[in-house]
């Protein structure tokens, strides 16, 4: 007998689990890919989630994240964004040292 393992995503559990006041997400980078997977955050009130430049340097792909969670009225208060950016947009990990927040 082959199993073959199954996934959810994020939005599937919102609508068929719940209601949940608040969604926590620290998944080393993919968080862009499921924030952006949702359509319908039912109950949650709250969402935390880390970034992950190391994983996405570029700052625009950083500020298109952040529109898109405004549009769907979220209220976003980021915590600590590196402060050293190349004339091209991406994050310079060589010159930012840790807890360096441009806010």
């Amino acid at each position: 007998v082959q199993v073959v393992p199954t996934s959810l995503t994020l939005g599937l559990v919102l609508a068929s689990h719940g209601p949940f006041d608040a969604v926590k997400m620290n998944i080393e980078g993919a968080e862009n890919d499921v924030l952006a997977s949702v359509t319908d955050w039912g109950t949650v009130k709250k969402l935390v989630f880390e970034y992950s430049f190391d994983v996405w340097p570029d700052l625009a792909v950083y500020d298109s994240l952040i529109e898109a969670l405004t549009r769907q009225e979220w209220k976003v208060h980021p915590e600590a964004i590196p402060s050293k950016f190349r004339e091209d947009g991406w994050w310079d990990r060589t010159v930012t040292r840790a807890n360096d927040a441009r806010l």
